[in-house]
């Protein structure tokens, strides 16, 4: 696996169509195995989502042809001026945000109709096509022809996301962003070259978006080097990349999987007593017991709400937590003990007693003192109980030997 991570990466990044497609497989085939083995939440569903971007053009038009038959084509048509480069991107997004697919795309100096419109009123224009028997292609455009705001309101109407239409602006406000956007077309398709290319909005991006793109690269490798406990302790680095990770929030740790393991096995109970008289483990919403949990985040109601309860006792913000759960008005105490003991390995930590630890006690607003009281009472007597049994198991093997200096 470690191999796969260090090859897979280059592998894809290689200007090369075969050499791109064998390294993003082989992170897909990484990602679905940590996914089978491992819970690790919504990490190999992100992970997977992140690297579609780096598959070929050419990967997915193969793809779009596998089932020509599911994909939905428009029988809008759009016509942008052949010497505006601005344009063309502009019509491009405009369909990418509506959701349409299969529009087409014309100069609008080849159709007449559009040609005056552009002529005139200095504008592009949207139309239907006519329906051409039983081929898959357009005939001559209808007349109807919607030019300016006017026909921003059109593509929007027509698209799967029409609903778009409650937050464009009106007529009188939509003209006049319009005709703004008009007169700064030049700076926004210089922009728009810059960031995206001249290619008619496809291809490579152009100078500044390579150059934002190779250095958000290079700073997120740099932070990793630096973050390396191996150069870190050697070299203090951090100084001199935190303040850029820092800016565009892309700082990252992995203590999840290296370089070391925790030192501590841990686990929780929050023991809730209800605005009703019941009695439930918060975390998991079954009746409390202190029998240790298997691996996962089952004991804690999910992935989402184990990741809130270590991430807020990390911060020291566990406190929110709990008014969170006093907010709903369904409880009146809760309780949060954490239960740890040496993390030796599976085989030598498996006998070893945990050590019990009151992380806190709270109580809602409005509620019956001596109900809380008395359930406190009970936990403590059951958290009493279950210290007892743990002192009663013969200590670890592993343990015992390493206290007394001796090899088990």
């Amino acid at each position: 696996m470690f191999t796969l991570e260090c090859l897979a990466p280059l592998l894809a990044l290689v200007p090369n169509y075969r050499c791109r497609l064998i390294g993003l497989f082989a992170l897909v085939a990484l990602e679905v195995g940590i996914w089978l083995s491992l819970e690790v939440g919504l990490f190999p569903l992100i992970s997977l989502v992140s690297l579609v971007p780096l598959f070929p053009g050419r990967f997915i038009d193969v793809l779009a042809r596998v089932r020509p038959g599911r994909r939905r084509t428009s029988d809008l048509v759009l016509f942008y001026d052949r010497g505006c480069r601005f344009c063309v991107f502009a019509c491009r997004l405009l369909l990418a945000l509506c959701g349409i697919r299969g529009a087409h795309l014309r100069e609008a100096q080849s159709e007449p109709e559009a040609a005056r419109i552009l002529e005139e009123n200095f504008a592009w224009s949207v139309t239907r096509t006519r329906p051409a028997g039983e081929a898959e292609k357009a005939s001559a455009p209808a007349p109807d022809f919607r030019e300016g705001w006017a026909a921003v309101r059109y593509l929007v109407e027509h698209s799967p996301r029409s609903w778009l239409l409650r937050v464009l602006p009106g007529a009188g406000s939509g003209n006049r962003l319009y005709a703004w956007i008009g007169r700064k077309r030049g700076a926004f398709g210089l922009a728009g070259a810059l960031c995206f290319g001249r290619n008619g909005g496809a291809g490579w991006p152009g100078r500044t978006g390579r150059l934002v793109a190779s250095c958000a690269l290079a700073a997120v490798l740099a932070w990793n080097v630096v973050s390396y406990p191996a150069v870190h302790d050697r070299v203090a680095l951090k100084p001199l990349v935190a303040p850029l990770i820092s800016a565009f929030n892309l700082t990252q740790y992995w203590s999840m999987f290296a370089p070391y393991p925790h030192s501590r096995d841990k686990w929780h109970a929050m023991p809730a007593l209800a605005r009703d008289g019941g009695r439930v483990d918060l975390l998991s919403g079954a009746p409390v017991s202190l029998e240790p949990p298997r691996d996962g985040p089952e004991r804690y109601g999910g992935y989402r709400w184990r990741k809130t309860i270590w991430r807020s006792l990390q911060r020291g913000e566990i406190e929110r937590v709990f008014n969170y759960h006093c907010r709903t008005g369904d409880w009146s105490a809760i309780d949060l003990w954490e239960f740890s003991r040496p993390n030796l390995g599976v085989a030598a930590t498996v006998n070893q007693p945990y050590d019990v630890r009151l992380l806190g006690r709270w109580r809602c607003a409005h509620v019956d003192w001596d109900a809380v009281e008395g359930f406190r009472a009970e936990t403590d007597a059951l958290l009493s109980e279950y210290e007892r049994r743990q002192a009663m198991k013969p200590a670890g093997t592993a343990l015992a030997a390493r206290e007394a200096g001796t090899r088990p």
